[in-house]
C-alpha cells in the first residue's frame, strides 16, 4: 500500500532529519578547508520563509563559486566518512548531472529512473550546484543554457542506454566523460577574464535568467538558521529569492502546487522502507 508524502509525514521527519545529517558534513568540510557555499533555490526560500524547510520539501540544494565546487570536489573524497560519499563524474563513470551531489550509500532515494551501471540504488542526498562567471543575462547566456540542456539529455540518453535512431548515434560520439568536458566548455566560458560582476547557475533548473545574479548579492555569505543549525547563506537572500522566486516569495503557494520528488521507494538509514505510487503530474516547488 502506498504512503503519503504529505506535509508532516514520517517520510518527510525522517527524511528531513538524514539529509541535515549529510548537510552537517558538508558544511563541516567547507569550514575547515576555506570553501565558500550558499543555501539556494527552495532551500534558501525555506531558510528564509519557514527558518529551515519548506514543509514539503524533501531536497536540500547549495552552491559554490566553480573554484570552491572544484576544490570540493577534490578533496570531499578524502574528507567525507563513510557511509557518505561524493557522486560526480570523478568518482561515477557515466554521472551525467551538471551538479554535484553528496548522499548516504547506506539509504536509498528511488526515483525511478534505472541506469545501465547501476549496481546500487542512490541514496538520499545533497545536491551541489557550480556557481559560474557570467557578464550578466544575454542572447549568449541563454544560447548556452539551451546547449547545455540539450547536452543533458543526451547523457542521460546514454547513461540510460535508451536512445534510438539518430539520438544513439549522437550518445555513442563520446564518452560520457568527453560530454561532461563539452558541457564544463559551455558552462564556464566567461570564467577568470576579469571584470565579471554576476553568477549564472547553468545546472540549476530554472531558467538562465532567473538564475543569473550579481556576485556582490552572494558576498561573502552569512549564517542563517536552518531548523537547529545554522548554514551559509547570500549576504542578500531577499534580492536573490526575489530573482528566482519572484517578488511574491514569502506566499505559501496553493496546496496543489506543494510537491515532494515523489520518489518510488525510500529506504532510512535504520532500515526502515518506505515504497509509494508516482502521482500523474509534478508541481514547482516554492
Amino acid at each position: 500500500m502506498s504512503k503519503k508524502l504529505d506535509e508532516g509525514s514520517e517520510y518527510i521527519t525522517k527524511l528531513h532529519s538524514e539529509i541535515l545529517v549529510i548537510m552537517d558534513s558538508v558544511d563541516k568540510i567547507c569550514s575547515e578547508h576555506n570553501i565558500q557555499y550558499y543555501l539556494i533555490g527552495g532551500t534558501l526560500l525555506g531558510a528564509v520563509r519557514h527558518g529551515g524547510f519548506i514543509p514539503w520539501d524533501d531536497d536540500f540544494d547549495i552552491c559554490m563559486p566553480r573554484v570552491d565546487f572544484n576544490r570540493f570536489i577534490e578533496i570531499a573524497p578524502q574528507c567525507l566518512e563513510a557511509p557518505l560519499q561524493l557522486t560526480w563524474i570523478t568518482t561515477r563513470n557515466k554521472y551525467c548531472r551538471a551538479f554535484a551531489k553528496v548522499s548516504n550509500s547506506n539509504t536509498v532515494f528511488y526515483e525511478g529512473v534505472k541506469y545501465d551501471d547501476s549496481a546500487d540504488l542512490p541514496g538520499i542526498f545533497v545536491d551541489i550546484f557550480p556557481l559560474d562567471d557570467s557578464y550578466g543575462y544575454s542572447n549568449r547566456v541563454k544560447r548556452r543554457k539551451n546547449i547545455i540542456t540539450k547536452l543533458k539529455v543526451i547523457m542521460d540518453l546514454k547513461a540510460r542506454n535508451s536512445a534510438t535512431g539518430i539520438k544513439k548515434i549522437i550518445c555513442n560520439m563520446f564518452t560520457m566523460k568527453k560530454y561532461n568536458k563539452i558541457m564544463y566548455y559551455f558552462m564556464s566560458r566567461d570564467n577568470n577574464k576579469g571584470n565579471t560582476e554576476w553568477y549564472t547557475n547553468y545546472g540549476s533548473q530554472y531558467n538562465a535568467r532567473k538564475q543569473t545574479i550579481r556576485k556582490d548579492l552572494y558576498g561573502l555569505g552569512e549564517r542563517v538558521k536552518f531548523e537547529d543549525r545554522f548554514y551559509m547563506a547570500p549576504e542578500d537572500s531577499e534580492k536573490v529569492l526575489t530573482s528566482i522566486f519572484g517578488n511574491d516569495y514569502m506566499q505559501l503557494p496553493p496546496v496543489e502546487k506543494r510537491r515532494t520528488h515523489y520518489p518510488l521507494k525510500v529506504r532510512f538509514s535504520d532500515g526502515l522502507e518506505m515504497d509509494f505510487e508516482r502521482p500523474e503530474h509534478r508541481v514547482s516547488v516554492e
